[in-house]
């Protein structure tokens, strides 16, 4: 196996057998072992240090106000939960999360978090919904609910299909979602989801990774709601999307959005984000460079991603990404939203090819 002949080739500790590992615990979740393959995934996250860490303050509180001692909390740029727990340790990109357990009067410090992002806690079946990190910060758990139904895969394999629950109208800097994988036969089973006005959604990888997703508005006030029907997106054609530099020098990374809808020309990641329950959800895609031996619209220093959208309305968007794909990346995402434009232009009918101008990614500092 590639596991056996790089622990022959490199040692046991080396990083390439623990991403071996790591890749084959997320294989695990996503076929259904999600107590197995997230207590493996636990057991091969490490922790890193933060770049301009911060000191966390706060205090957790059941739904009555009294405080709750003993609940885990869990600060970082970026992640998600699911069924087992408030955060499934996917990747090495969670070496920057933080926990901790609430004392006696339900008070917690965390003195290294990453200086952006979101703050979770968990005390058994209660949950918070995810807050901005600030110094001083208030989590109330409340009960949450268990959700199953069926996804009508449309032939897609399950293992690449995510069901996913998440607070409806959060915005880029408190998005969280709690996410549970599909069986075979498309159904699920998800434990934790929050209860009020949430978004469904079911997601796939796109043809160059990424995610195909689509989303659906529900209520949820009940302890267990069954029966939910949902469906993966009906994929019909394959658009590729050039993105090309508003600048002389060639953007170096970009994301793009294939939305069921009309965008405006240009608009901002925000309000992206934050509108993506009414819009249906989109696709997201990582561009790549372009290949000299390519036809098409394309230009030397363009940017290229593929990907199959249903028929009728759609718009294409784009944003320049920095060179450098790393947690200070998502970070300033979650922070800086209003200032990062998206760019967008719309896919006629019939159309297989469209270029979207980007702007750079903007300065932070």
């Amino acid at each position: 196996s590639w596991r056996a002949l790089a622990i022959a080739e490199l040692g046991a500790s080396h990083d390439v057998v623990r991403h071996i590992d790591m890749v084959d615990a997320g294989w695990a979740w996503s076929n259904g072992d999600v107590a197995g393959g997230h207590q493996r995934l636990e057991a091969l996250r490490r922790t890193t240090p933060n770049k301009d860490a911060r000191s966390i303050s706060g205090i957790v509180v059941d739904a009555k106000g009294a405080p709750v001692p003993g609940a885990v909390v869990a600060a970082g740029a970026q992640f998600n939960g699911d069924s087992l727990a408030i955060v499934l340790p996917y990747m090495d990109s969670l070496g920057s999360l933080r926990t901790t357990t609430t004392d006696s009067d339900g008070k917690f410090t965390i003195r290294d978090a990453v200086p952006r992002g979101i703050v979770v806690a968990q005390s058994a079946a209660l949950r918070s919904d995810a807050v901005e990190i600030a110094d001083t910060v208030k989590l109330v758990v409340q009960p949450t609910s268990r959700l199953s139904g069926r996804v009508d895969l449309r032939g897609i394999p399950a293992s690449r299909v995510v069901f996913a629950v998440s607070r409806h109208g959060a915005d880029s800097k408190t998005a969280y979602a709690v996410v549970a994988p599909v069986t075979r036969d498309g159904t699920f089973t998800l434990d934790g989801a929050p209860r009020g006005q949430v978004d469904l959604a079911v997601m796939i990888d796109g043809v160059d990774g990424g995610s195909n997703m689509v989303v659906k508005r529900a209520d949820i006030t009940e302890p267990e709601v069954s029966k939910l029907e949902l469906a993966v997106p009906a994929a019909q054609r394959t658009i590729r999307v050039l993105v090309r530099s508003t600048v002389g020098t060639p953007s170096q990374n970009a994301q793009v959005m294939i939305i069921p809808s009309t965008r405006p020309a240009k608009s901002t990641l925000k309000d992206l984000q934050t509108q993506s329950g009414d819009l249906g959800g989109f696709n997201v895609i990582l561009a790549r460079p372009l290949d000299r031996s390519e036809t098409g619209l394309g230009k030397p220093g363009d940017l290229v991603a593929s990907v199959s959208v249903p028929e009728g309305l759609q718009t294409a968007c784009a944003i320049g990404l920095p060179a450098t794909l790393d947690q200070t990346l998502q970070t300033n995402a979650a922070a800086h939203g209003d200032k990062i434009e998206v760019r967008c232009v719309p896919i006629g009918d019939g159309v297989s090819e469209v270029v979207v101008e980007v702007p750079p990614w903007p300065r932070f500092d």
